[in-house]
């Protein structure tokens, strides 16, 4: 009995070092992965900023669809709500009241990591209009118009096989009203062969006629 008890007490004495070592092993392991994570994360944040200021530099030769591409797997993406929004109109508009470069710099580089996003531009050119001269109107008009024909260059909206892919729901709005100057009288949501997608009403003031735009959501969907 002795003896067995011996031998008990030795495989404890084996088996419990063993075991501790394996779960220091998994952790380094979990701790690792974390780390190369946040190392990619960094690195595609960084080349979004990089083309996004190359963008700003020359927005009718940026490359529009690539930057989209970044912008929705950056972290910037998913800052982009309501409260970042008030946040840089918070900026732009302490910017307009010191003229202070460090000011200025804040309210561009919350620009730059929005350019992707059209509601970026949209409040660019208010803050211009407001008397931001630090803003280019004309180059944050440009912006706007490059990533409207962006949207639109893939597809016509007129059927699910053609819709026009967006990232974020407003860009239904920025389509249907800014681009092609109609009402938008609402919205109906289908999932059609493991696709998702909005489908918008829309009016012409000028003749009266009314008609449909398919826009595939799927990016939206998948990232909420």
């Amino acid at each position: 009995m002795q003896k067995l008890i011996l031998a008990a007490l030795l495989l404890c004495l084996l088996v419990t070092p063993a075991l501790a070592a394996n779960e220091f092993d998994n952790e380094f392991v979990q701790q690792d992965k974390i780390a190369q994570k946040k190392e990619a994360m960094v690195k595609l944040d960084n080349q979004y900023l990089d083309m996004a200021k190359q963008a700003a530099r020359d927005p009718s030769g940026a490359k529009w669809d690539s930057l989209r591409i970044l912008y929705i797997q950056s972290r910037y993406y998913r800052q982009a709500n309501g409260a970042f929004w008030s946040r840089m109109e918070a900026a732009g508009r302490l910017a307009m009241k010191t003229s202070r470069p460090g000011d200025v710099e804040i309210f561009d580089t919350m620009l730059k990591e929005q350019y992707a996003d059209f509601r970026a531009h949209v409040l660019a050119i208010k803050l211009a209009g407001a008397g931001a001269s630090f803003i280019d109107i004309g180059q944050e008009q440009a912006a706007l118009d490059a990533l409207s024909t962006t949207i639109t260059s893939h597809g016509d909206g007129r059927s699910k096989e053609k819709a026009f892919v967006i990232m974020m729901a407003q860009e239904v709005n920025l389509i249907v009203e800014n681009y092609f100057g109609y009402k938008l009288l609402g919205l109906r949501r289908s999932v059609e062969a493991g696709h998702t997608y909005d489908i918008a009403s829309w009016k012409n003031a000028a003749n009266g006629k009314t008609g449909s735009i398919w826009f595939n959501v799927d990016i939206i969907v998948e990232n909420k």
